[in-house]
């Protein structure tokens, strides 16, 4: 018998690409999208295209080509507006991204 693996995320996609802001007021890249929880209908995460600059000033690895695209749990988010508004500093969200 074999076993399927079933994607519990849903990815969306928006249309207006607002600012992601630190709590130290860095922008770092603009939201795209968001991930769904599926099985309990809610947004687990906001998908963000990173600006490089700030990965490359951090000396974080990335791709050179291509955009960065880093998902933020909706707990690190502490407004949203026309910017959305993070509740963690640019070295916090630095040191998350590493760990992943």
């Amino acid at each position: 018998m074999q076993t399927i693996e079933i994607d519990k995320t849903l990815n969306v996609g928006f249309g207006n690409k607002r600012p992601v802001m630190t709590s130290d007021a860095k922008v770092v890249g603009k939201v795209y999208g968001a991930e769904v929880d599926t099985e309990q209908w809610m947004v687990s995460s906001i998908l963000t295209d990173f600006d490089s600059s700030i990965l490359s000033d951090a000396d974080v690895k990335h791709p050179r080509v291509r955009k960065t695209r880093v998902s933020i749990p909706v707990d690190k988010i502490e407004k949203v507006s026309d910017v959305i508004q993070l509740s963690v500093d640019l070295n916090t969200l630095l040191s998350a991204i590493e760990e992943d």
